[in-house]
């Protein structure tokens, strides 16, 4: 919360430079990244998922460590899973307990070369080049209850790839897809 507080008989005057979305930040590094652009991006969040995220996009390495920052290795799996090499990307300790099967499912549905390391539908990952012929579905569906992360690691790589599917959600209240 920010209090601005002076005389009340005087009227307060500036700028505030709020600092930017971590969820945001995230998706445009990823948009970047994938545009092979090196454009000067200002206004990032400071949060350390956005700090690390960045880091790693900057440097391609056989392996990624995301540490505990969740929503970089979201991101990061999906990212990866369209680059023409084998890399590794694994996380904290506590990173491991958490579940990535449903984002691995979906882009294995597309064609993505992704093997767990340790326990089935969690980290790490060893994440090889997408086959040929990668995301070229015509549709992909994603539960509805799934994270809005995976599913927002899904979104940038369409474009990455010239695809023609849209995303679905399957509601789990209706019998169809939900369009998202």
């Amino acid at each position: 919360m920010i209090c601005l507080q002076g005389p009340p008989d005087r009227n307060l005057r500036g700028r505030l430079r709020l600092p930017g979305s971590k969820s945001i930040s995230n998706r445009v590094l990823i948009i970047r990244a994938l545009s092979r652009s090196d454009a000067d991006l200002q206004g990032l969040s400071s949060a350390r998922d956005t700090q690390v995220l960045q880091q790693l996009l900057q440097h391609p390495r056989p392996e990624y460590d995301a540490g505990p920052a969740g929503t970089t290795f979201r991101f990061l799996t999906a990212y990866l899973s369209l680059q023409p090499r084998h890399q590794i990307l694994t996380g904290s300790e506590r990173m491991q307990q958490r579940p990535i099967g449903i984002l691995v499912d979906a882009l294995r549905r597309l064609g993505a070369d992704i093997q767990y390391l340790k326990r089935e539908g969690y980290p790490p990952l060893r994440i090889g080049p997408p086959a040929k012929g990668f995301a070229r579905h015509p549709s992909l569906a994603v539960p509805a209850g799934t994270s809005s992360q995976f599913i927002s690691a899904l979104l940038p790589i369409a474009p990455a790839r010239l695809m023609a599917w849209p995303s679905n959600c399957k509601a789990r209240s209706s019998p169809g897809p939900t369009s998202i």
